[in-house]
């Protein structure tokens, strides 16, 4: 993990030099220490180490939008300086968090404010509109630019007009070639509009005999956030739970719940974290090319639902499980076994897909939750 700016801040009554260089030394792993402040020290961003009490003001006229770790120690009134300070801050609308310097909170914290930072102006490519029958899972360009998000509308005409440029394979029924091809035509939207991610109102593309299962399936595995059904809700899941686990995520239906297991099926898995794989066509359709992948058992993971205005994230955590693949379902299926009750599913629905990130990031997700204006919700 690439280290943290850290600046102590300390009163000029009290002598803390030493333990500042103690402190300090003892978290370099996490931070690279700029120094220890006796004033509002001229920092872009940073960590705050509180060396003593008496600093609550520094603190306060300390600048940035970044959300501001407050870390504190076992004497000097550290605690409670960073504790009133913390408590006018958050009252003034700063996102601010506190943790002991031994805290093992405080690589978690770190992971979400680096998540943060990347998604602020992230530009998300919206390549048509959300699938008709997602009536639920819609959130407004307004709404994604609250937390940072800028929407790049883009019409599915233009994907389809970039697919046509593309050079006809010489068997043009071929699923495999044309998935490319569709790869191909992403692409180059993705490079003329600068995006870092997209969304594709993907069914669209069935008429022209292609689907975009491979082509999304190798962008996840290649580090670009790519969703299905122009659902924009399921997509900043899978960017949380990219960001947070630096793993490409799955988004699916949920198939099937009972009283401790959870199925999620979908036409698309990243090939990069794949047990093994198989093309197939898409389920729905019987066109192109889907994918049917399997996934190790026992794999800790964190299933990640946000509401369609964007103010509630909900978090459930469970491993993966064998799972009996049916030819009724969409190709890839993966069985959870949950820690809680997944009935809340059913009982308070939040729209269709979920996502599965293979991590426990549960912890991380609240912080950023936090940070970005969301209810928190660990189900």
């Amino acid at each position: 993990m690439e280290r943290y700016p850290l600046v102590g801040i300390a009163s000029r009554l009290r002598h803390v030099d030493e333990k500042y260089r103690e402190i300090s030394n003892r978290i370099s792993d996490l931070f690279c220490p700029l120094g220890l402040f006796f004033d509002v020290p001229a920092v872009e961003e940073a960590a705050i180490l509180v060396m003593t009490g008496g600093t609550e003001e520094i603190v306060e006229k300390i600048g940035g939008s970044w959300p501001l770790l407050l870390i504190y120690h076992d004497s000097e009134n550290s605690l409670p300086a960073a504790i009133e300070a913390a408590s006018s801050l958050r009252k003034k609308g700063r996102i601010v968090w506190l943790a002991h310097w031994s805290s093992p909170e405080i690589p978690v914290i770190l992971s979400a404010i680096k998540a943060m930072k990347r998604i602020r102006g992230f530009r998300l490519g919206i390549i048509g509109d959300p699938s008709p029958w997602l009536t639920y899972s819609r959130s407004s360009d307004e709404d994604l630019r609250i937390i940072g998000i800028h929407p790049v509308r883009i019409s599915i005409e233009a994907l389809i007009n970039e697919y046509k440029k593309v050079e006809m394979p010489r068997d043009s029924k071929d699923g495999v070639e044309n998935a490319k091809r569709m790869r191909e035509a992403i692409n180059k939207l993705i490079a003329r509009e600068k995006l870092d991610g997209i969304t594709i109102r993907c069914f669209d593309l069935l008429p022209m005999g292609v689907t975009a299962c491979l082509a999304l399936s190798e962008l996840n595995s290649a580090g670009i956030v790519a969703g299905c059904e122009g659902d924009v809700p399921a997509f900043l899941a899978m960017l949380f739970g990219y960001l947070l686990s630096e793993k490409p995520t799955f988004m699916g239906n949920i198939s099937g719940i009972d009283e401790k297991e959870v199925v999620l099926a979908h036409c698309t898995f990243p090939l990069s974290i794949a047990k093994r794989y198989k093309f197939m066509t898409h389920f729905e359709s019987g066109i192109g090319v889907g994918v049917a992948a399997e996934v190790e058992k026992n794999v800790k993971v964190t299933l990640i639902r946000i509401s369609d205005d964007l103010k509630r994230i909900r978090i459930m955590k469970g491993v993966t499980d064998e799972v009996k693949w049916r030819d009724d379902l969409c190709r890839t299926q993966i069985k959870v076994r949950m820690e809680g009750d997944p009935s809340i599913m059913i009982k308070k629905p939040m729209g269709n897909h979920y996502v599965i990130s293979f991590a426990d990031i549960s912890r991380e997700l609240c912080y950023l939750a936090d940070a970005l204006g969301m209810e928190c919700e660990i189900a």
